[in-house]
């Protein structure tokens, strides 16, 4: 799995994991770990650049990083984004 993203959506990414995570609302310390591993750190090497989810595929429209399930690719897209970038 390929993702092209800039600085901006990174930072919305954080926000969205760190604020679901201490919210208690969907993720882990274990999933928030892989995350931050996976897409956050990378992606500050590659702004605007395609960079590979090695550990990443998506079974029944799920995606999956290193076994952990972290919802639709429509949900998890959407982490990118504020909600008024959205409309």
């Amino acid at each position: 799995m390929e993702l092209q993203v800039t600085y901006d959506d990174v930072k919305n990414f954080y926000d969205t994991v760190r604020g679901k995570y201490h919210a208690g609302d969907g993720y882990n310390y274990e999933q928030v770990m892989v995350l931050y591993n996976e897409i956050v750190r990378p992606a500050h090497n590659h702004h605007y650049e395609l960079f590979t989810l090695d550990e990443a595929h998506v079974a029944n429209d799920h995606l999956f990083i290193k076994g952990q399930d972290f919802g639709t690719l429509n949900d998890f897209n959407g982490m990118f984004y504020k909600s008024d970038e959205l409309m």
